[in-house]
């Protein structure tokens, strides 16, 4: 996963502030403590977008993370995205 598609996988189509200035979500999840890195890693070696879909769905089906973290880190990450974007 690359940083160029961080704005599709939150799905809200904010593709205008450049990806990489925000952080990605399963560097989201990692730093607040919703999942180990290595959890998070496993998870990721079965994961593929075009047949699982978005990262944090994936992750929530697979009882990696509660749908209340993935919440919780989309909010974070949208709220970033708005600072960066009314700051340019």
């Amino acid at each position: 996963m690359d940083g160029a598609s961080a704005g599709a996988l939150t799905g809200d189509g904010a593709e205008s502030v450049p990806a990489r200035s925000v952080p990605l979500i399963g560097d989201l999840l990692i730093e607040h403590g919703h999942v180990r890195r290595e959890a998070f890693e496993a998870a990721m070696q079965h994961y593929r977008p075009d047949r699982h879909g978005r990262i944090g769905d994936y992750m929530v089906a697979r009882g990696v993370i509660s749908r209340a973290a993935l919440e919780n880190v989309i909010q974070q990450q949208r709220r970033l995205q708005g600072a960066l974007a009314a700051s340019e």
